[in-house]
């Protein structure tokens, strides 16, 4: 509501537009998540984001925007992608809710106008930046710019065939970040995933899974990072189960990680199995390792209790079998709880 008064006051939202411009790398930001706001704006279950893009879609506006992003300043960076993905956010083209095939899809004037080649590749180049919370942001910006854009997923798959040759585990891992947005970010996120999966991303990671890193931290980025392009869409998810260096690195978490790793690998099964090929895990035989059980059943509390064997000596023999029963019934219980 707060967003909406901003849009209906005189000149309000045209002053912070040009705040974008001040010399003060923490009022442009400020300027920018204040910005962010207003386009979220409502006022009696009707938005108000038409008056605020209005003023944000003229040229020096969108200039400043585009300044923000280019800064170098992380803080006025990620303000100025977060600002321009909720400027695109109404413009759903091909995507858009209740689109007949026999009509053609809603304009995109904006994405028309600032999602060039040279720009995505440019919002690409950030997801290697280090600081996860700016690459984050840069996934978010993307998956907007593909999201019912076909020219912007196409250009998007060019940017990923310059970075994809020489990228590393930590690149791809940042394509499974969850950047917001609920499920219909989750969908958009998987336009992005397949842009890189089929910019030359399967190809550079499945050469990554044959030569493994040494580090833990290394192999679950890599793990991640082909999950992530396996949840793109139209990629096929069966060559996950058929890879053969995956079991060995998800056997590998399992023994020698913690919660963490465990949860990549459950979501990880989850995306390849098939409940109509079981037998397509045939070959997982390393993920059903005495080692990777006894890992499991740790998180259980189901590790099995071990008994000392009772020793006759110079015991009775009689009294002796009484100890032995018990050791036996002893070991026949605890077998059944576990395999319980």
């Amino acid at each position: 509501m707060v967003g909406a008064y901003l849009a209906l006051s005189k000149g309000a939202v045209k002053r912070f537009a040009q705040a974008l411009s001040h010399e003060s790398s923490a009022v442009k930001a400020l300027s920018a998540s204040i910005l962010g706001h207003s386009l979220d704006g409502y006022l009696d279950e009707e938005p108000k984001r038409d008056l605020v893009v209005a003023e944000l879609k003229e040229p020096q506006a969108v200039a400043a925007i585009l300044r923000l992003i280019r800064s170098g300043n992380v803080p006025s960076s990620i303000a100025g992608l977060n600002l321009l993905s909720k400027l695109f956010y109404g413009e759903d083209g091909t995507e858009s809710f209740n689109q007949s095939d026999d009509d053609p899809p809603p304009a995109t004037p904006l994405k028309d106008q600032i999602a060039t080649e040279s720009f995505i590749a440019e919002v690409v180049g950030l997801l290697q930046s280090k600081n996860k919370d700016l690459s984050t942001t840069a996934l978010r910006l993307l998956s907007q710019i593909c999201w019912g854009y076909p020219k912007g997923k196409r250009l998007t798959k060019l940017a990923f065939e310059a970075i994809t040759p020489t990228a590393d585990a930590y690149f791809f891992s940042i394509l499974d970040e969850d950047w917001g947005g609920g499920r219909r970010g989750g969908r958009q996120r998987r336009f992005v995933q397949a842009a890189a999966a089929t910019g030359g991303g399967l190809v550079r990671v499945e050469y990554l899974l044959r030569h493994p890193p040494d580090k833990l931290e290394e192999v679950k980025a890599l793990v991640e990072g082909y999950r992530a392009l396996l949840c793109g869409d139209d990629v096929d998810r069966s060559m996950g189960r058929r890879n053969p260096y995956l079991p060995g690195l998800v056997a590998r978490m399992l023994k020698e990680g913690g919660v963490e790793e465990l949860v990549v690998v459950r979501w990880v099964i989850q995306l390849v199995h098939d409940d109509e090929k079981p037998e397509a895990f045939s070959s997982w035989k390393d993920v059903g390792s005495k080692e990777v059980v006894e890992s499991l059943a740790a998180y259980l509390d189901i590790r099995p209790e071990k008994f000392d064997r009772p020793e006759r000596g110079d015991m009775p023999w009689e009294e002796y079998q009484k100890l032995h029963q018990v050791y036996e019934d002893k070991v026949k219980a605890e077998k059944a709880r576990v395999d319980e």
